[in-house]
């Protein structure tokens, strides 16, 4: 009688090697915006974050804050278009 089949041998897709993620560039890059994402993170929390008390009496933030702010929101969309582009390449 033969063994039964293992579960990788039956449904091929079900299990990939681990090195084909490391392999893949949009995998690559959403791991590069994540690390610049927490960088921008703590770039405003370095700086700007320090003055937020004085923001209540101006009608905007400072441009410092702004531009950090505006280059987190590009980096987070670029690390969830990243992993939805993971299973193209």
């Amino acid at each position: 009688m033969e063994p039964p089949a293992r579960r990788s041998d039956r449904h091929p897709d079900v299990r990939r090697p681990r090195d084909r993620d490391a392999t893949n560039p949009a995998f690559r890059l959403k791991l590069i915006l994540l690390v610049a994402a927490f960088l921008n993170a703590g770039v405003f929390h370095r700086w700007p974050f320090r003055t937020v008390g004085d923001w209540d009496t101006e009608l905007r933030a400072p441009l410092a804050a702004r531009v950090i702010g505006v280059l987190s929101i590009a980096l987070w969309v670029g690390v969830i278009a990243c992993g939805r582009l993971i299973a193209y390449f």
